[in-house]
């Protein structure tokens, strides 16, 4: 079950957390203030894409994108020098274009 998400320096969100309810998590707002990115930010961090660094806010060194799933979180990093996934307690910094086996189950996704 997906339980929190946690923005950094994505897009327009300089710092943001959702806690998602197990039922049904809505997200409503205004035009332009960036209902898009979250759902990005978590494509971002279940499937490695969108690829690059474009989404990096303005001004910002990197990005960070933090999902708790089931009780472990799952950390995406990009930054000047850093690209990488976090499991726990474990990091992942080669993986191609895909996302790290690993992380890949905890997140049931193929």
């Amino acid at each position: 079950m997906l339980e929190s998400l946690q923005i950094q320096n994505f897009q327009c969100h300089a710092r943001l957390r959702i806690d998602l309810d197990p039922a049904v998590t809505t997200i409503v707002g205004d035009s332009d203030r960036g209902k898009s990115a979250i759902t990005r930010a978590l494509r971002w961090v279940a499937t490695n894409s969108p690829s690059g660094d474009a989404f990096i806010r303005d001004g910002s060194k990197g990005a960070t994108v933090r999902l708790t799933v089931d009780g472990a979180v799952i950390a995406r990093r990009r930054g000047k020098g850093r690209n990488e996934y976090a499991l726990n307690d474990n990091d992942y910094k080669s993986f191609g274009s895909g996302v790290p086996d690993p992380v890949a189950a905890s997140i049931n996704v193929c």
